[in-house]
């Protein structure tokens, strides 16, 4: 025989070849879909790993959040500070105010002077309210002509007057009451 002998030729099932061939097709369908899924989630992975990068950067290291918590601690104790300031100054107006309240009802001021006020500043008071006491006093031109003006109209209209005093009497009466009171 030779170096090259040839075999019987053996026979093939033909469902045999179809069930490996039906098979075959399956395992090629499942790596297809396995090289598809790979594909995916590499997608993602690089996804992710850009998005952690990009984070990373952005975010300040420990050293810089240990710098920015100090500095707020700092900016609080002073504050702290100052509202203890404001607390004492309150503390103090309420403690002044209420020393007032007691003073006022007691019917000396709390921070008047031991002494008498001063003569001059006196009669200089005296005599404004001597001026506005003489202004208030004389009437004023302008009304009493408007009231005559008034009260010739009212005459001049016909018709039954009632009992009492004429209108413009009323009104310059009133007048002259309101201006009494506010004195």
């Amino acid at each position: 025989m030779g170096l090259f002998s040839k075999k019987p030729k053996s026979s093939i099932d033909p469902a045999e070849f179809l069930s490996l061939r039906s098979e075959l097709a399956d395992l090629r369908d499942r790596l297809e879909a396995s090289e598809h899924a790979k594909a995916i989630t590499e997608a993602r992975l690089a996804a992710l790993d850009a998005t952690t990068t990009a984070m990373s950067a952005e975010r300040p290291s420990g050293e810089d959040l240990r710098t920015r918590v100090s500095e707020l601690e700092e900016q609080l104790n002073v504050v702290a500070e100052h509202a203890a300031a404001a607390q004492t100054n309150a503390d103090n107006a309420e403690a002044k105010a209420t020393a007032a309240v007691a003073a006022n009802a007691a019917g000396t001021p709390a921070d008047a002077p031991a002494t008498e006020p001063h003569p001059e500043l006196l009669a200089r008071v005296e005599a404004l309210a001597e001026q506005i006491n003489a202004i208030s006093n004389a009437p004023d031109p302008s009304i009493a002509a408007r009231l005559d003006e008034l009260a010739s109209k009212v005459e001049a209209v016909p018709g039954p007057r009632p009992a009492g005093p004429s209108r413009p009497a009323q009104l310059a009466t009133r007048q002259h009451t309101r201006w009494r009171s506010s004195q």
